[in-house]
């Protein structure tokens, strides 16, 4: 396994798959680590569903919207779809407030333990949630918060500096380039 730092730092949002499955028992490993994640008041209202079968997962596809920044129809390439979605969903019955901090822990830890097993994958914000809930006859008990779009990954991302404050990711060629702000950048210093 890869140190933290590593880890982290090879996590990033892919948008092209392989033509390769990811098996329900893997999707399963994956959600049965956020059981040990925090929880705001220890509610535990995020629910999740699994979404592997071809057809469903077009159904996911065609709702979602992915790389705003880019120019529509960019990613994923043709075939190049997620092969597995894992759908983060609030149960209303245990809060009515979707917990949004507690869908980002999950997903984050979700997508690190991925990484460790070889899957990449994005989280999606953008997507119709009256749409997907009717598609997999989600019932109205849930909220879905974000959607996991998963798969081998078949393209490359590179991190790059941000210049001129442009923080717009852009592709070249296969390489999908992202903008980091430096360590300066992102620190307060209230005591100059």
């Amino acid at each position: 396994m890869l140190d933290f730092e590593k880890l982290v730092l090879s996590s990033r949002s892919i948008r092209n798959f392989k033509d390769k499955t990811i098996d329900t028992d893997i999707l399963k490993k994956l959600i049965n680590i956020t059981r040990f994640c925090p929880s705001s008041a220890n509610l535990q209202s995020l629910k999740y569903i699994i979404v592997n079968n071809p057809i469903f997962c077009q159904k996911v596809f065609d709702n979602i919207k992915f790389a705003g920044y880019l120019p529509n129809g960019t990613v994923p390439k043709p075939n190049c779809e997620s092969r597995a979605y894992i759908i983060i969903c609030n149960d209303n019955k245990i809060s009515k407030n979707p917990l949004l901090i507690d869908a980002g822990i999950v997903a984050q830890t979700i997508m690190l333990y991925a990484n460790s097993l070889g899957i990449s994958g994005c989280m999606v914000g953008s997507f119709s949630e009256k749409n997907i809930k009717s598609a997999l006859n989600i019932k109205d008990d849930y909220d879905t918060a974000l959607v996991l779009a998963l798969g081998y990954k078949n393209e490359d991302v590179e991190i790059t500096d941000v210049n001129n404050n442009d923080i717009k990711y852009y592709r070249d060629n296969n390489i999908h380039y992202i903008p980091k702000r430096e360590l300066g950048d992102i620190i307060i210093d209230v005591f100059d």
